[in-house]
């Protein structure tokens, strides 16, 4: 295979469906096995925890690198544990966040190098509820603390440490591990993954998108020369490009 390396993002590309937030493609086992037979490697690229990125690694069966809460933090294929950027003054953030009452109003999801905010009824809540939570308090947040970034999307409130970045997390992994960035795949559905494109796409890797996002996809197009945007999407875009990547 020319692209033996893979990184997917987890909310919204292996875990979610055209219609839905939750739920995936019933053949994703299948081909992601598939690629792993094929000498390729999966990873998981995401701003979820370091504990629940684990569980749904071994439940997969995946064999790649694990660069978690917004590139904060990596586990290496061989359960190797480095930690890059976490989050300063965690203690005081969440005085913030008590004193503004948010925590009467979500729940925070564990996390080893950041903090996220659930909606109560997750995965099963209204997304606009995020987007009022995020309004409410960003402006106040960023003058509390300025070494630190505020962000939502459809799953969570996210605060996490200025410097985190996914495509520096890649190229760490890239180095220790020997890894050649042109043959490697990463797979997205958001804005939230440009920084880990930037970095594949700057190195002639490919680009997969698996988003609702039209206009994204174009600019993807434009801005990199090699991209893949899938016609199904979430977790059935994975298996579509699974199939394409099998095939070059």
């Amino acid at each position: 295979m020319k692209y033996n390396n893979l990184l997917l993002d987890v909310d919204g590309t292996l875990i979610g469906t055209e219609n839905s937030l939750v739920g995936h493609d019933p053949k994703l086992k299948y081909y992601l096995d598939s690629y792993i037979r094929g000498g390729g490697k999966i990873g998981l690229i995401t701003g979820r925890s370091e504990y629940y990125t684990s569980v749904l690694y071994e439940f997969l069966g995946l064999n790649g690198v694990r660069i978690v809460e917004m590139g904060a933090g990596i586990t290496m294929p061989d359960n190797e544990r480095i930690e890059l950027t976490p989050l300063d003054n965690k203690e005081e953030v969440k005085e913030f966040l008590r004193n503004n009452d948010i925590f009467k109003i979500t729940k925070e999801e564990p996390k080893s190098f950041m903090i996220s905010l659930l909606l109560p009824e997750f995965p099963h809540h209204n997304p606009q509820g995020l987007r009022e939570i995020y309004n409410r308090i960003k402006e106040k947040f960023e003058l509390s603390f300025p070494r630190a970034k505020i962000s939502f999307d459809d799953y969570s409130i996210d605060i996490f440490n200025q410097k985190s970045d996914k495509g520096e997390a890649i190229k760490v992994y890239a180095k220790k591990d020997n890894v050649n960035l042109e043959n490697v795949a990463i797979g997205g559905d958001s804005r939230g993954d440009h920084p880990g494109y930037k970095v594949i796409g700057e190195n002639n890797g490919l680009i997969c998108y698996v988003g609702l996002d039209d206009n994204y996809a174009e600019q993807l197009k434009k801005e990199f020369p090699n991209v893949y945007i899938s016609k199904e999407k979430r977790s059935s875009g994975v298996v579509e490009i699974i199939k394409y990547l099998l095939s070059q």
